[in-house]
């Protein structure tokens, strides 16, 4: 590497450290239900320590899915061996953590990729965003259909609104999502953007498994927040969890949140979803808080790590 990329990459470098450690320092200081949060893990952790348990032993789970998943997207241009994918992984949630709906997680991803891949790199994160959102619309717009049914809502135009809104985005993105390969062999593509290249080799199957790893991703995420919620003694019927947490998930994701916020906007869905089946409503918060830190947090710190370490794998 030339001095001023090594320059730059040393400002990135700590430029996201700050703004992630300074983004996790001001959320831990201003949340309000410490004195609750610790009184109840006194009481539940022997009472309740087999959810606490699940919580945890699902983190990593969560992680090898998402490293697989990461290897399938990338494996048309070159193969990452698992140590360094799962670097990518770990990476991106530091550079993802304080950025509006994570969308800094590429850049993260990327600096453990070969060099000559990284402008490929930055579609392959986008695309695996598109995964996804795809599986989080799959799950959550019968949830919240079903949500509507059950709390025998009339169906009035905000409702309404938001399922044509979630209906249209699921087709334009099943749409592009399958026709990419397609998409990229058009001249126009091909001649603009021949770093794509990659991207026509995938085929229907290939795509269909990198769905699935998404779905299992979303499977081990709404079994956690089940957990979580067990832990915290609110009691849901399986069936109101199946209806509640993919209906939550759903709006979290396309909320347009900043840092400061997003916090306060797991919480309001959780409560608002989640809530409607339960009367521990301070309970529910400190469910999607202690969540929040399990599977958001942690990573960050050890993703922080090796972002301070990573040289962006220049010679592999």
């Amino acid at each position: 590497m030339d001095y001023s990329y090594k320059t730059f990459l040393a400002f990135l470098k700590g430029f996201i450290l700050i703004a992630s450690y300074g983004y996790l320092g001001y959320v831990l200081y201003n949340y309000p239900h410490y004195a609750g949060m610790f009184s109840h893990l006194e009481r539940a952790i022997s009472a309740h320590l087999f959810w606490l348990l699940l919580v945890v032993l699902l983190l990593p789970i969560n992680l090898l899915i998402e490293t697989w998943k990461w290897k399938s997207i990338v494996s048309k241009s070159t193969s990452l061996g698992f140590r360094q994918a799962f670097s990518g992984v770990l990476a991106g949630f530091s550079s993802g953590f304080f950025t509006p709906n994570r969308v800094g997680e590429l850049v993260g991803r990327v600096l453990f990729m070969p060099s000559a891949h990284r402008k490929i790199g930055v579609f392959y994160a986008l695309l695996n965003s598109l995964t996804q959102n795809i599986t989080l619309i799959v799950c959550g717009l019968p949830a919240f259909l079903a949500f509507v049914y059950v709390a025998h809502s009339p169906l009035e135009i905000p409702a309404f609104t938001s399922i044509i809104i979630f209906l249209l985005l699921f087709i334009t993105m099943l749409v592009v999502y399958f026709e990419l390969p397609r998409l990229i062999q058009y001249r126009y593509f091909s001649h603009k953007f021949p770093s794509l290249k990659p991207i026509s080799l995938y085929n229907s199957k290939h795509l269909l498994q990198i769905l699935l790893y998404s779905l299992f991703r979303f499977t081990v995420f709404s079994v956690q927040f089940y957990a979580a919620l067990q832990f915290f003694s609110v009691s849901l019927e399986p069936w109101q969890a199946l209806i509640a947490i993919p209906v939550s998930y759903l709006f979290v994701t396309f909320t347009p949140a900043f840092a400061f916020s997003e916090i306060a906007i797991r919480g309001s869905y959780a409560v608002y979803f989640i809530g409607f089946f339960s009367v521990h409503t301070a309970e529910i918060i400190l469910a999607s808080f202690f969540l929040w830190v399990i599977n958001f947090a942690l990573p960050m710190l050890g993703g922080s790590i090796l972002f301070v370490k990573s040289n962006g794998f220049e010679n592999k």
